[in-house]
């Protein structure tokens, strides 16, 4: 069983730049989302995004868990 974190490394961040920053700074544009305030703020933003891409991970190996006993995983992934 090979592992190729690199690439788990790379595709993360590749997410992060291409789809996490633009989302952001697009919400900060059109809505009301201010910055953080401090440094602690800031890092605790950075803590529940890292929580959330982890819950994110966590849900998609699930799915992918259920499609070794399933004929299509496409409703569940939709």
């Amino acid at each position: 069983m090979t592992i190729y974190a690199d690439e788990d490394l790379g595709d993360g961040f590749f997410k992060v730049v291409f789809n996490f920053l633009p989302a952001v700074i697009i919400a900060m544009l059109f809505t009301e989302m201010m910055p953080p305030a401090g440094i602690f703020g800031f890092v605790l933003c950075l803590v529940s995004a890292v929580l959330g891409y982890i819950v994110l991970w966590y849900i998609s190996f699930i799915v992918q868990t259920l499609a070794f006993w399933l004929f299509n995983v496409w409703g569940l992934i939709t």
